[in-house]
């Protein structure tokens, strides 16, 4: 089995792409299509142990064929507060939005405290890997989102946008209240608007304040 062979293998077990792997590993594309190709024999140095590490193989066995894909050394544990290589850790924002007049986030549970998060996905779903800390979790509660974000819902907040970057869906604050709401803008200013139509937008008050814009969605619909 060659290099392309073996990378190929890799690279299925897991169900990324060329484009999940270069992003990953911070290659350009050209650099994987060499390697999946055959034009490249090899990888070498701290790529090579990137490549491994992003596709959980041992980088003996993807750089020679030597051993078998997962001969590598097993990993130290992990204590509950430390972050598995290749992974971004997501924390919660501070707690749920309400998707209607807004809540005190104090007062509900949350969905999802923390979460681990791949970071090749997040690069292919963001075009960009931030620094830690930034992405932020945040549960939707109330109707008024709905049907694109329904109550209970679990949001992935871009902390850095805190400011209005176009028409979009972000977690706002008023008088204290935090809510995800649509905002869009018009000829007389900023509207607070929902999905559901029974919630009629509104003009933004001075005192609105950005802590994030919403940047994936994860449904707590039940599977029947």
């Amino acid at each position: 089995m060659d290099l392309a062979s073996r990378l190929k293998s890799a690279m299925a077990r897991l169900g990324i792409t060329q484009l999940d792997l270069s992003r990953a590993v911070g290659v350009s594309a050209p650099s994987v299509h060499g390697w999946l190709s055959g034009r490249s024999q090899s990888i070498r140095g701290e790529t090579l142990l990137k490549v491994a590490r992003t596709l959980g193989v041992s980088p003996e066995w993807l750089a020679s064929g030597e051993g078998t894909i997962d001969d590598g050394p097993d990993p130290a544990p992990l204590s509950a507060s430390e972050t598995p290589p290749g992974y971004l850790r997501l924390e919660l924002l501070e707690g749920g939005a309400g998707m209607g007049q807004g809540i005190v986030n104090e007062e509900y549970p949350e969905v999802i405290r923390s979460m681990d998060y791949a970071e090749w996905d997040i690069r292919q779903k963001l075009g960009f890997l931030p620094q830690p800390g930034r992405l932020k979790l945040i549960t939707g509660r109330g109707p008024s989102m709905a049907p694109i974000i329904d109550n209970g819902d679990v949001v992935m907040v871009d902390t850095g946008v805190n400011y209005y970057d176009g028409d979009a869906i972000y977690v706002i604050n008023i008088g204290g209240e935090t809510q995800i709401k649509g905002l869009q803008r018009r000829a007389d200013g900023v509207y607070i608007v929902s999905a559901n139509a029974l919630f009629p937008p509104y003009l933004a008050p001075d005192d609105l304040f950005i802590a994030g814009k919403a940047v994936v969605q994860y449904s707590a619909k039940k599977i029947a």
